[in-house]
């Protein structure tokens, strides 16, 4: 994988996770090679793509899951570090890194109730 021209382009790309960053090579690539467009704006039309599709893929905030006594446990962080801290002060682990939209739809029903550890 290649570094993008753009500055902020390049910033952005390397927040994607593997998904989404397939994505962006894949478009970029095809905008470049097959619609003849210059790499930079290829990349930036690739990268428009990527985030309107994802837009949680601008922040750094996702939904970790616990496991704890065989029970789930949900954290929301920017730091997987300080979620594996507080994972193993429960005497649990980290199961699984989501964004947020995806914890809220698939594990709330579109709707979660969150309060302070």
């Amino acid at each position: 994988m290649h570094t993008p021209i753009d500055p902020t382009v390049a910033e952005i790309v390397e927040r994607l996770n593997e998904n989404q960053r397939e994505m962006f090579e894949e478009r970029a690539g095809q905008r470049e090679f097959s619609a003849g467009l210059h790499r930079e704006y290829a990349e930036a039309m690739a990268l428009a793509d990527v985030l309107a599709r994802y837009p949680e893929a601008l922040t750094t905030i996702e939904v970790f899951q616990l496991d704890v006594d065989d029970e789930k446990r949900f954290c929301i962080s920017s730091s997987e570090d300080l979620v594996r801290e507080f994972a193993e002060k429960l005497g649990g682990e980290i199961a699984a890194r989501r964004s947020v939209a995806w914890a809220v739809d698939e594990e709330f029903g579109g709707l979660a109730l969150v309060s302070a550890a």
